[in-house]
């Protein structure tokens, strides 16, 4: 399962914990720590700056933890993403006018 298949990362972690939920009324019961190492290894690359320092330290987060936290990480996320575009944006909106300018001043 992947991110791209729901919105949102709380959507996601939602659908993860009800998935095993269900595993555990068949009796396969996973463990807490199981759970969160398999959501963090289902996030995208966007969250690599997030996952990793999760890693690195000794304390594990329960899940409603997890996903407190990647809900905050999912904003800086989007207000990355929405930076990155702003700064194409500008940066091909320059290039445009440069280009109309450099046909006039050729004529």
């Amino acid at each position: 399962m992947e991110l791209i298949t729901v919105k949102g990362v709380r959507q996601h972690i939602m659908r993860i914990r009800d998935i095993a939920a269900q595993l555990k009324t068949l009796e396969i019961d996973m463990s807490e720590s199981f759970l969160v190492d398999y959501i963090l290894n289902t996030l995208p690359s966007p969250y690599e700056p997030f996952i990793i320092p999760y890693n690195t330290h000794k304390d594990r987060w329960p899940v409603n933890e997890l996903l407190t936290m990647c809900v905050q990480e999912e904003r800086l996320v989007m207000e990355m993403d929405k930076d990155v575009i702003m700064e194409n944006i500008g940066k091909s909106m320059i290039l445009k006018v440069y280009n109309q300018l450099k046909k006039t001043a050729s004529k």
